[in-house]
């Protein structure tokens, strides 16, 4: 089995910093946007006479809360060096570089500005996919050298 991809991150961390780091920007993120999406829908709700679906609103919370469960499993992978708990994080994240990559080719064809924010955000991705991939490897790794002694 090859060793980890990237020994460190660009600013020096280790590779169990830089996922902790990884997943605590995930889960402030993904609860700011949790927080700021249930107040705007109170505030139309309050403020409109029409009728909202719950099914609908309960669908688009349902996302913040299910990211925010997958950064929170990277910090117990982490936490507690179990490298399966690291999986989901890497294909889901897998999954959306490459809605990004489609992102971006529809934004450059119809020509939109969104393109340059698409492209870093996919660079960011790959990134952060290479981090706890490599972390996923280096645990792997301590995992059979210590089942082998």
């Amino acid at each position: 089995m090859a060793g980890p991809i990237i020994e460190r991150s660009l600013c020096g961390y280790s590779l169990k910093t830089a996922c902790k780091i990884i997943g605590w920007l995930g889960v402030v993120g993904w609860g700011t946007l949790l927080v700021g999406l249930a107040v705007n829908f109170f505030v139309l709700i309050e403020q409109d006479e029409q009728e909202y679906s719950w099914i609908f609103i309960s669908i688009i919370l349902a996302l913040p809360l299910f990211m925010i469960a997958y950064n929170i499993m990277v910090l117990v992978a982490v936490e507690k060096r179990w490298p399966g708990l690291l999986l989901p994080y890497m294909v889901f994240t897998m999954i959306h570089v490459v809605g990004g990559l489609v992102r971006i080719g529809v934004s450059i064809r119809y020509e939109n500005y969104n393109a340059l924010f698409y492209f870093s955000k996919a660079v960011f991705d790959i990134y952060f996919l290479l981090l706890v991939s490599s972390y996923y490897l280096q645990l792997r790794i301590i995992k059979r050298d210590a089942g082998a002694v």
